[in-house]
């Protein structure tokens, strides 16, 4: 085959080049969780530094445009509140990430049992004066005897 640019522009042609083919290196086997839960852990704190690098310099314009009462200073701080408000969202959404690539689940079961009785309800369980034939009081009464008399009296 010519080389029709070699040609044109006086020069010597290009020899094709034989590649050779190349051994296919294994890379280390390395789960996915642990990369993904890297990766996730990276990008979260970067995420907070930024955070917490804003949140100062949000503190230090404020100062600054307080003191001076320069009106491009205030507009300096609007665009820096608007970002750290996005990089919140977006700390944000490395959770939902997180757990949607790993998928955790916060899932948590909270049972409320709630026994609503009236206080004639009530009365009627302390008494024992249940339907189902359960008579028997749900406290016991106590009655002073004459020995107990005499310790209350030590």
């Amino acid at each position: 085959m010519k080389d029709h640019i070699a040609k044109t522009l006086n020069l010597a042609p290009l020899e094709k080049i034989r590649e050779e083919p190349q051994e296919v290196r294994e890379s280390p086997i390395v789960s996915v969780d642990e990369t993904v839960n890297d990766d996730i852990e990276f990008a979260r704190k970067n995420i907070l530094k930024l955070i917490d690098a804003g949140m100062f310099t949000v503190e230090r314009l404020s100062e600054l445009a307080d003191c001076s009462q320069n009106s491009e200073f205030y507009k300096s701080v609007a665009p820096i509140i608007k970002s750290m408000l996005d990089a919140n969202k977006e700390l944000l959404a490395v959770h939902t990430t997180k757990k949607n690539l790993t998928g955790e689940d916060d899932k948590k079961t909270i049972v409320n049992n709630n026994l609503v009785l009236t206080t004639h309800d009530v009365l009627k369980l302390l008494r024992g004066d249940d339907r189902a034939g359960n008579n028997e009081p749900l406290f016991i009464e106590h009655s002073s005897t004459e020995d107990d008399d005499d310790d209350d009296k030590i």
